[in-house]
């Protein structure tokens, strides 16, 4: 399965460095999880410079599976797995980047901080997701995750309707949201 070009914001995401911290947060429909396995293969892909094995890293084994159909056989680099899997010591040695995305929301900070220590001083993590999507409710900073991090937001919809594109920032303008610049 070809995978869909990037447009927009997400070109500029997608050629990041390949070192640190950095967040995606974007609506439902922004092209999260796209970006995300494109990003993967960027960093994984042996033609440049800073390519590594990368791991793309998600919090359940649905969106595992999704992922691993998108997964183009070019990207051989690139291992699809869920948080739990990556917790029972499935790595064995160490990946160069680690890819958090779509339900990175959902991670606790201990999660974060776990995938954050599993990387060398020379690689990178991502982590996309959107706050308005929360599933656990938990409420995490960047600092608390142990992480030093330079936000990028989408907020362009490239899938859902007018009407649920509008719905979104009504959602992040509640009270609940409001008052914490550096809530995940």
């Amino acid at each position: 399965m070809s995978l869909p070009k990037p447009i927009g914001r997400q070109k500029e995401v997608l050629y990041l460095p390949a070192q640190g911290h950095i967040a995606v947060l974007g609506t439902a429909g922004s092209g999260k999880t796209i970006l995300a396995i494109l990003r993967a293969a960027y960093l994984a892909n042996r033609k440049i410079d800073h390519h590594g094995k990368t791991l793309l890293i998600t919090f359940n084994s649905v969106l595992v599976s999704y992922l691993k159909h998108l997964q183009e056989d070019s990207i051989a680099d690139v291992v699809v797995e869920n948080y739990h899997k990556f917790a029972r010591g499935y790595l064995g040695c160490r990946y160069r980047h680690v890819v958090v995305i779509d339900e990175g929301q959902d991670f606790s900070p201990e999660m974060i901080r776990s995938l954050a220590k599993a990387i060398p001083a020379d690689g990178s993590l991502t982590f996309f997701g959107d706050v308005a999507q929360q599933i656990y409710g938990h409420r995490i900073s960047w600092r608390e995750a142990g992480l030093d991090i330079k936000v990028w937001e989408f907020k362009e919809n490239y899938r859902n309707t007018q009407q649920i594109a509008k719905l979104g920032p009504e959602i992040a303008n509640m009270p609940y949201f409001r008052g914490l610049p550096d809530i995940v």
